[in-house]
């Protein structure tokens, strides 16, 4: 109903309120609530749209303000896909911006909600959480913490992170090395005694 409606807005919960009728004829609601959810949406600055297409250029124009932050323009870009069934070349197109940018900003959603958070608290650009992206999630909260504590710019971040990525990748290595060992051995073990796992 609308009580719950207007307490979503009132957190940030929801940006935006899609009205399939006109508020200014008929509608399921009466006037005092109409009139009280169009309040709630213009104090938190939340959208009223009363179709699909004023909703979709309501996204639209919302990308284009200047105090998103990365993950929000990305979520944006996301529901635009995902809702709307726009391409990465169409959302470049109407956003003036590459296919590439548009990539590169979904690619964020990878990053789990709170290194997200984190990201956001300490003050990191882009790069730093493009950067992020060729970790395995197990290792991400340990490597803003070096990141944030060494004060690491991108070029150092970019650094550390390869060395990172590239010890884990020697791990897994080693770890896929030791099982076909073992599984070498049992096999040797099988035929010296007479039986093949085979």
């Amino acid at each position: 109903g609308h009580q719950q409606i207007n307490a979503r807005i009132a957190y940030n919960e929801i940006d935006l309120v899609l009205l399939f009728t006109d508020p200014n004829t008929t509608d399921p609601w009466d006037d005092s609530q109409m009139i009280e959810t169009i309040r709630h949406c213009d104090k938190q600055n939340a959208v009223i749209a009363t179709n699909l297409a004023s909703a979709e250029l309501a996204i639209v124009e919302n990308l284009l303000r200047e105090d998103l932050n990365m993950f929000e323009v990305a979520g944006a870009m996301e529901r635009l896909s995902r809702e709307y069934g726009q391409t990465q070349e169409q959302i470049a197109e109407r956003l003036a911006v590459s296919q590439s940018q548009v990539a590169n900003k979904l690619r964020l959603l990878c990053l789990p909600l709170p290194v997200r958070e984190r990201i956001l608290a300490e003050g990191l650009t882009e790069r730093h959480a493009r950067a992020l992206l060729r970790l395995p999630e197990e290792a991400l909260m340990q490597a803003l913490d070096k990141i944030v504590a060494r004060r690491l710019n991108v070029s150092a971040t970019e650094e550390m992170i390869e060395k990172i990525a590239q010890a884990v990748k020697n791990v897994i290595e080693n770890h896929q090395q030791l099982i076909a060992t073992n599984e070498e051995t049992t096999d040797e073990a099988g035929r010296w005694y007479g039986f093949d796992n085979h």
